[in-house]
């Protein structure tokens, strides 16, 4: 971890970083399959954390920068071809597309749950610098014994910065929080989430929400999903012109219905709502 960690620091350009050994993170006992852009994303992010406990704080924010930025580019699909018209990976990208909105569908914002003083924590005002997004959704199509897994680890339009992860990566981030700001929680008010973390918990939480929407996960660890999140999507008909998702919002969620009309995809309506 060490070397890895100081081989991933100085490639970035943050020289001189002394990187503690961490003691609790577990050996590995097999070899793992090799994922460069998560490996080097998260030991940056890693890196970059540490020296902002320190103290260093534009050594952090230029490390933190430059991780995010790599793995931005190398987590992201090479290759400019689009899927062929008409294809379920053309349909699922445009889902994705239409859906994954940082700053808020119209519909979603003029929701009571989901406006920005509604049951949430809001929309950000302006899109943040990188956003987290899944590599791959689950679809299902009727008549399917299970799921199939398609990659839709492409830039939306007018987007450069989402960062491709999987499940994985998030339970990673969600670690490192613990791992290197301890477990100091103070009680939460009435109105607070349940997980409130103190000290320097929150300290790397408020610091990453300069960089990435983060925020307490609801009972435990740190949630990094970019809302809307979601993971699956569910057509219903056959001909695919019709499907679902269910996306989340901090802590609260629904379920979309969408349509395709004309060639284009578009959210009709908002269903099964719910708050943590």
């Amino acid at each position: 971890m060490l070397v890895r960690l100081l081989a991933v620091a100085l490639s970035l350009g943050v020289v001189a970083v002394a990187v503690e050994p961490d003691a609790q993170a577990p050996a590995r006992s097999t070899p793992q399959a090799p994922r460069p852009a998560a490996e080097a994303g998260i030991a940056g992010i890693d890196a970059a954390t540490r020296l902002m406990l320190r103290g260093r704080r534009a050594d952090a924010d230029a490390a933190m920068r430059a991780a995010l930025s790599h793995w931005a580019a190398k987590s992201t699909r090479p290759g400019t071809a689009g899927p062929a018209p008409d294809s379920l990976e053309a349909d699922v990208l445009a889902i994705r597309d239409v859906v994954f909105q940082p700053l808020g569908d119209p519909l979603l914002r003029a929701d009571p749950l989901f406006r920005d003083d509604g049951g949430t924590e809001g929309w950000p005002a302006t899109l943040p610098d990188f956003l987290f997004a899944p590599a791959r959704l689950d679809v299902t199509v009727p008549g399917a014994a299970r799921p199939t897994s398609i990659d839709v680890a492409r830039q939306p339009p007018g987007l450069v910065n989402v960062i491709f992860v999987g499940d994985a990566d998030r339970d990673r981030l969600a670690r490192m929080v613990a791992r290197l700001g301890g477990d100091e929680r103070h009680e939460p008010s009435l109105m607070e989430v349940p997980n409130q973390p103190a000290g320097a918990a929150e300290r790397i939480i408020g610091w990453w929400n300069g960089f990435f929407p983060a925020r307490p996960g609801h009972w435990e660890g740190v949630d990094v999903e970019t809302a809307p999140a979601f993971h699956a999507i569910a057509f219903t008909d056959a001909a695919r012109t019709r499907a679902t998702v269910a996306v989340r919002i901090a802590y609260a969620g629904a379920t979309l219905v969408l349509e395709k009309s004309g060639g284009a995809w578009r959210i009709r309506g908002i269903t099964d709502q719910w708050v943590m």
